[in-house]
């Protein structure tokens, strides 16, 4: 399978490169070999997609992610815990992000784009006092979400 048709928020693992040398040579200097892992956070209509890897993220034209072959990963089983909605945490408690709810598919891209994907740990700083908005520190920033926004996603208290 071509990294251009991952699934949004889907992994998987680097298998091969195509293309000539020089884009061969590219793609290994921007970390893209094979073996490493890749999530889809953005797709465009044309095939372009926004991926990422060990935090840092990468826009990728449909061509060139047409030329890095992959093997999709298999989505993580739930951990021992029930997933449980953001509303649930206290301030200060760290949880990590095993999928997402129903609710507007909107929602979901924008969560994804903001880098809040499966697996993402993340930690309460505080909620508004009528519980709306609240605010997170997820990979070295801090971010607002409204309750509805909060709602579609699944978590799991870090212990």
């Amino acid at each position: 399978m071509r990294l251009a048709r991952l699934e949004l928020g889907a992994s998987a693992v680097i298998t091969g490169l195509l293309g000539d040398s020089a884009f061969r040579s590219r793609a290994l200097t921007m970390g893209f070999a094979p073996g490493r892992t890749v999530s889809t956070v953005a797709t465009g209509a044309g095939g372009g997609v926004v991926v990422e890897q060990d935090g840092q993220r990468w826009g990728l034209d449909a061509g060139t992610a047409e030329l890095i072959e992959i093997d999709v990963l298999p989505l993580e089983e739930p951990r021992s815990s029930t997933p449980i909605a953001v509303r649930e945490l206290t301030v200060g408690e760290r949880a990590v992000v095993t999928g997402y709810t129903g609710g507007d598919a909107g929602y979901r891209a924008r969560l994804l784009a903001m880098g809040l994907t499966r697996g993402t740990t993340f930690e309460l700083v505080q909620v508004a006092p009528l519980g709306d908005p609240i605010k997170i520190e997820v990979r070295g920033y801090r971010l607002s979400l409204r309750k509805a926004e909060a709602d579609a996603l699944a978590v799991e208290r870090v212990r």
